[in-house]
């Protein structure tokens, strides 16, 4: 047998038969064979990570506990996107809450001089709006303003609360 595989594997090595996965400065190998009282750091870490994922994967996947909520434009690039991630989602089991759909023009808002630009997004707005109630039948949670300013800071935050849980 080849002395290498023979070094690799602890054999004609001092401290024969203990070898231990890759060379360390103490010519032992590292991670292979180690007993409890020489624990592996890698390999506790990745236990603990393990462990960690599963717990967080029982956290996702817990309808007691856990809901995802997708926020859409009334535009069909993200319908398409949510639509493709809700598919996703269902098949790992994680459960979907509903869809909230931001940003739409408010008729009563406008006034009587719209420019034919807004008049043209409010015909697109309300196209995909039907492809929404079609698609997500049911599962529209709420539909927020577009508002007259970027929501920032706590006055908008309630604004914006208070049309989501209207």
């Amino acid at each position: 047998m080849d002395p290498q595989i023979l070094k690799a594997h602890g054999e004609g090595h001092p401290g024969g038969g203990q070898g231990q996965g890759d060379q360390g400065a103490d010519g032992d190998l590292i991670g292979y064979g180690r007993d409890a009282t020489n624990a592996d750091p890698l390999l506790e870490y990745l236990l603990g990570f393990r462990e960690r994922m599963g717990q967080a994967r029982r956290l996702l996947t817990d309808a007691e506990r856990t809901a995802f909520f997708f926020v859409t434009l009334p535009e069909a690039l993200p319908i398409a996107v949510i639509s493709r991630f809700i598919g996703w989602f269902h098949e790992f089991g994680i459960p979907v809450g509903g869809v909230v759909v931001n940003m739409v023009l408010d008729r009563q808002a406008l006034g009587a001089d719209v420019p034919e630009f807004v008049l043209n997004r409010l015909k697109m707005q309300d196209e995909h709006l039907e492809t929404i109630a079609e698609k997500f039948d049911g599962s529209v949670r709420a539909v927020v303003p577009l508002f007259d300013q970027e929501v920032r800071g706590v006055p908008m935050l309630q604004r914006a609360a208070g049309a989501l849980f209207a």
